[in-house]
């Protein structure tokens, strides 16, 4: 299997794998210190990933809720700009001078 094939979750193991190997050869070899850290930079992607995951499924679930057809990237744009519509509404009714009831 080449890297190109692995996922994420595979490559980050065998990067780990690879890095005790130079480790047990030389503790403090360059190699082992650059598999190490490539390691943990792919960990933080892996955990990007997930956070953009998720706030793939809320867009994804608003637009289904609200019933807007298109990609998540149009419905955060329609619920964007329904949002700075409903704000300017609420805007004009508080400069509006209140009422008293008699």
């Amino acid at each position: 299997m080449t890297f190109e094939n692995m996922c994420l979750d595979e490559l980050l193991l065998c990067m780990s794998a690879k890095a005790t190997q130079f480790e047990k050869l030389a503790a403090a070899s360059y190699t082992s210190n650059l598999l190490r850290r490539a390691a943990a930079l792919l960990n933080m992607l892996e955990s990007e990933r997930g956070a953009l995951a998720a706030t793939l499924d809320a867009a994804c679930l608003a637009r289904d809720t609200v019933g807007i057809l298109g990609t998540p990237a149009e419905a955060i744009t329609m619920l964007g700009e329904e949002n700075a519509g409903l704000r300017a509404e609420l805007g004009t009714l508080r400069a509006m001078p209140s009422r008293s009831t008699p």
